[in-house]
């Protein structure tokens, strides 16, 4: 009788033991969820599954020209070099550019500046989408200038 007494002794302890350490390992997975929760891929997760609206950032200002614009020459007949100043065509407000408006073809529009340190605008034809140095951006801002407003 001592003997059975023993194992089941044994056998309590044991479940005993395996329900602490399920106890340790649930409190674990806890303290690991509660960290992964604020994390920022799991924010953006939920953002993807619910539809949620990217936050809206601030309008960037970008000043394309050089330093010294000098004189402004027109590659196109559509604009007139008196029609705009370098003060208004040089700050622009970039927009984000749709996939299918980036692939459009670029001409040269205009030139700021002279010899080594000029910069050509260019732009495709109904001057939604623009070009320098590469980067290709929007700007409603420089659009509606460069159409003589």
């Amino acid at each position: 009788m001592t003997q059975n007494n023993a194992v089941t002794m044994k056998k309590k302890n044991l479940k005993s033991i395996f329900v602490i350490i399920g106890l340790i390992a649930a409190f674990v997975a806890v303290i690991y969820a509660m960290r992964y929760t604020q994390t920022w891929e799991f924010r953006r997760g939920l953002e993807v599954l619910f539809g949620s609206p990217p936050p809206v950032e601030a309008p960037r200002k970008w000043t394309w020209c050089p330093e010294i614009t000098g004189q402004i020459e027109f590659h196109t007949s559509r604009a007139s070099e008196d029609s705009v100043t370098p003060e208004e065509i040089c700050n622009v407000t970039l927009e984000p550019v749709p996939e299918e408006k980036a692939k459009r073809k670029f001409k040269r529009y205009l030139t700021v500046g002279t010899g080594e340190s000029a910069k050509t605008l260019e732009a495709d034809e109904k001057l939604e989408v623009f070009q320098v140095d590469g980067l290709i951006f929007q700007s409603k801002a420089l659009s509606q200038i460069l159409r003589g407003r």
